[in-house]
């Protein structure tokens, strides 16, 4: 439509308009686009709106991917605060599975130990009582050998009163001999004696030495168990403090995003402020520049 109006020069110049030529068919164009226009109707107004209306669809569709955007951010969020909730619901039943089997670890060690001091005790009773029960036959066996010997002696005595000389010198050598069966087997029977209570004395340091073993034993695993389940407690504190601090960078993360969010809203909303002013400023100029060359053509 620029074509169909003069060429004119400013305002305050004396000289006339200079028209340009038109050829026939654009004459003819320009007189059917002017018979379709309605009253009143402009066509850059209707540009303008056009082009309005095409940047309306276009902020309508920022502002649907923005609410696409923050429903998948309040998503992702949820999933990352529900994956957490999981990792800390699963370190915790850890820890109390470890815990309970520790304990429970711990209550069948004490169960073992107070078995096995229980099963020697009644060993020691009865190794005792097997001794006691073989000095007292071998107390009577004594008793009964020092009857028969008695009355050999009385038997030999009677008999040496009956017989001659040869016999006496036999129950002499007999006698000797009985003597000295009697010394050898007193003597055996001190040793014997003598040896059973130093086997009974070792066997009492063997159990108090056991016992002294035993018991610094337990201490020692013990110690060995509270100083592993020292150690659990620590790496799982470690780790805790990685999931606090992961937490804490995720949401540093999300707070920074949000900034830029807003920023990057405010720049936009500044920038299409800035764009709406400057074109409702050449509109406006345009028009009034319309209206100028429409004086001068009814001039």
């Amino acid at each position: 439509m620029h074509g169909a109006y003069p060429s004119m020069e400013p305002a305050g110049a004396l000289s006339k308009p200079h028209f340009k030529g038109l050829t026939k068919p654009e004459a003819r164009r320009l007189r059917e686009v002017e018979a379709s226009l309605q009253p009143y109707q402009d066509q850059k107004i209707d540009a303008y709106s056009k082009q309005c209306d095409e940047m309306s669809a276009v902020f309508e569709k920022a502002r649907d991917v923005r609410r696409k955007l923050q429903a998948e951010y309040e998503a992702r969020t949820r999933r990352v605060r529900a994956e957490l909730s999981e990792m800390v619901a699963k370190t915790d039943a850890e820890s109390r599975r470890h815990h309970d089997r520790l304990k429970r670890f711990s209550k069948d060690f004490e169960a073992g130990v107070e078995e096995a001091k229980t099963g020697w005790r009644q060993t020691a009773r009865s190794g005792v009582k097997q001794v006691n029960q073989r000095g007292a036959a071998l107390g009577i066996e004594a008793d009964r050998l020092d009857e028969v010997l008695q009355k050999e002696r009385d038997d030999c005595r009677a008999h040496t009163e009956s017989e001659t000389g040869p016999i006496l010198e036999k129950l002499r050598q007999h006698r000797e001999f009985l003597d000295k069966q009697s010394a050898d087997r007193e003597q055996s029977h001190v040793e014997f004696r003598a040896n059973l209570e130093d086997h009974f004395g070792q066997l009492t340091e063997r159990m108090e030495i056991e016992s002294e073993t035993r018991e610094r034993e337990c201490s020692d695993s013990r110690a060995e168990l509270e100083k592993q389940f020292g150690e659990l407690n620590e790496v799982q504190n470690k780790k805790d403090a990685a999931a606090r601090q992961s937490l804490a960078e995720l949401k540093t993360s999300l707070d920074m995003e949000g900034t830029e969010r807003a920023e990057s809203q405010a720049t936009i909303v500044k920038s299409a402020s800035d764009f709406m002013e400057q074109f409702e400023k050449s509109i406006a100029e345009n028009q009034a520049k319309v209206k100028e060359n429409s004086v001068v053509m009814r001039e």
